[in-house]
């Protein structure tokens, strides 16, 4: 999932602190592709973790940045490519979703 950030927060809870990213995920709602509100929570660790273990992380570090863009290739319209470069031409900050 494509996710464009619009701030942050911590919020504490009985597990520990997490990190709540706020923002909106690029979707498709039956028609065309549109930014919907989403909200990303990852949870307190400690020590270090690799990126891509984080629930979220920027697109850049995806292992095939390609691959995000043909997801949705599948889809009934085939309109994933144009609202990719969209996206990136539109927002500094995308994280790719990885659950």
């Amino acid at each position: 999932m494509v996710f464009r950030v619009v701030g942050t927060s911590y919020k504490k809870s009985e597990s520990g602190t997490d990190l709540v990213i706020y923002g909106e995920a690029l979707r498709f709602d039956g028609e065309s592709f549109v930014w919907m509100v989403h909200e990303i929570s990852i949870h307190e660790f400690s020590g270090n973790k690799p990126i891509r273990g984080l629930e979220c992380y920027p697109t850049e570090f995806h292992h095939d940045p390609k691959m995000c863009a043909d997801v949705c290739w599948r889809g009934p319209k085939r309109g994933w490519a144009s609202a990719w470069s969209a996206a990136h031409a539109k927002a500094t900050r995308l994280l790719t979703w990885t659950r």
